[in-house]
């Protein structure tokens, strides 16, 4: 799942809407967003209740929580405001780096997460074909703006669509 949380979103409306989320996908699930909670800032009834909630739902935040890998830096803050967070149970699978990028005021996240192998299954080699990346974003953002997306499984199918007709 991908969430945005607005600023102006308020803190109780976003933890109520975000816990219904928590409780209906309880396992095997990865959300990654910007939630606008400062996981830096320790001491902020957000940050802990925000912790409260996840923990009651049996979400764990991957994020790295120190300054070296705040998300969001400018001249005179640094915040970690850019979450990934998992379930418990699939958490060891997951592992995300940050890094600067020109793209955004935010630093950009890389996840990466592992699947469990099978050492006695044929390797696999998949070809890929180069992307046009200016046609892919087109795709996207048309395919996106007409197709509801009710799952990570709907988002992946509308990735793969575009990838197709770029």
């Amino acid at each position: 799942s991908i969430i945005y949380r607005p600023p102006s979103y308020q803190n109780s409306d976003f933890f109520n809407d975000l816990d219904i989320i928590l409780n209906k996908y309880p396992t095997n699930n990865i959300i990654v967003g910007d939630m606008n909670v400062n996981l830096l800032d320790y001491n902020a009834t957000s940050t802990k209740e925000y912790k409260d909630l996840l923990t009651l739902n049996g979400y764990v935040i991957v994020n790295k929580i120190n300054s070296a890998n705040a998300t969001r830096v400018t001249d005179h803050t640094s915040t970690l405001v850019d979450h990934v967070i998992c379930n418990t149970t699939i958490k060891s699978r997951c592992k995300i780096e940050v890094e600067d990028t020109p793209l955004s005021d935010h630093r950009k996240l890389f996840l990466d997460v592992r699947e469990k192998i099978n050492q006695n299954k044929e390797k696999m080699y998949i070809q890929h074909k180069h992307l046009h990346i200016k046609k892919f974003k087109e795709k996207f953002i048309n395919l996106i703006n007409v197709t509801e997306v009710d799952s990570f499984l709907d988002l992946i199918e509308i990735i793969t669509k575009a990838k197709q007709e770029s």
